[in-house]
């Protein structure tokens, strides 16, 4: 969460400090100047004016009591205190959201689990940097290409990203007598028509599709997901960009015209981004690596 800078927050102060100052001097200048001018602007024959000072000075104090309390709300808005009261609840929020997909069998992204990973990310990525290769292991129930060990086996939220042909139908509703009956029914089969042909655009539109938790098993040359009863393999060779967000726990990879883009969500998004890292580039590419710097090929 971003903080505003000294100056902006003291422009803030200044408006909601400027309208309440507003309030008491409005009502009294203009009432004082509707009574002081009354009977000399009714001399003039402009008695109306000394009416709508007086009016005024009723009016003018509210607008800068609404004002007020307007730029009080935003300065407290961005006063330290609530932007902390913002991010705590904004940390529960995400840790009850994080448990409701431990509960429904999905990754776990909690705070501690986040900044276990990112521990275990490090490690990693020193320990390739010395050059030393973590141990692969084989696999009873993959059949594995020769030479191809499993580095790890993880929980992750899995979704791909496309568009995609929707059909939907065109009512036509035919009306005879009333004519307002007659124009209600054009109405109404109009506008059911545009609701259908917005949603079919909403369901066509290119988005993160195939939302499901599954398992994730990472070797020296590939990822293979458990989707649909089968196991799909994403090939790091294939992956022509890879897009890591560590803090998010969220690792993206676009494979250009060979696939889809896979989105990955897990804490061990950074080590992931980590090992293919090594894998795509060598160690020597770890040396400045970024967790959220874009690997390209």
């Amino acid at each position: 969460m971003t903080r505003k800078k000294p100056q902006t927050r003291r422009v803030a102060h200044l408006k909601w400090i400027i309208c309440l100052g507003g309030v008491p001097a409005s009502y009294y200048a203009l009432g004082f100047l509707g009574k002081s001018l009354d009977a000399y602007l009714a001399t003039l024959g402009f008695g109306f004016l000394a009416s709508l000072l007086l009016f005024l000075s009723n009016v003018v104090p509210i607008v800068f009591l609404f004002l007020f309390v307007k730029y009080a709300y935003r300065a407290w808005r961005t006063s330290g205190l609530s932007l902390e009261r913002q991010r705590i609840a904004a940390e529960r929020a995400h840790e009850r959201r994080a448990g409701q997909i431990v509960v429904q069998g999905g990754p776990d992204l909690t705070k501690a689990a986040m900044l276990r990973a990112r521990t275990t990310a490090q490690h990693l990525r020193q320990q390739l940097v010395d050059g030393n290769f973590p141990a692969l292991h084989p696999s009873a129930y993959l059949a594995l290409k020769p030479g191809e060990g499993i580095l790890a086996q993880t929980r992750i939220q899995y979704s791909r990203f496309y568009g995609m042909t929707v059909n939907y139908t065109e009512r036509s509703t035919l009306i005879f007598g009333n004519p307002l009956l007659m124009l209600g029914g054009v109405v109404g089969s109009s506008i059911g028509n545009s609701r259908a042909r917005a949603s079919a655009q909403a369901m066509a539109a290119t988005q993160w599709r195939e939302h499901q938790f599954t398992d994730l098993v990472v070797t020296d040359r590939r990822l293979l997901a458990h989707v649909g009863g089968r196991w799909l393999e994403f090939w790091f060779d294939c992956i022509t960009a890879m897009y890591p967000y560590a803090n998010e726990g969220v690792l993206v990879l676009d494979f250009g015209n060979d696939c889809v883009p896979l989105r990955i969500a897990t804490p061990e998004a950074a080590a992931l981004s980590i090992w293919i890292t090594h894998q795509l580039k060598g160690p020597e590419a770890l040396q400045l690596w970024n967790p959220g710097e874009v690997l390209q090929r």
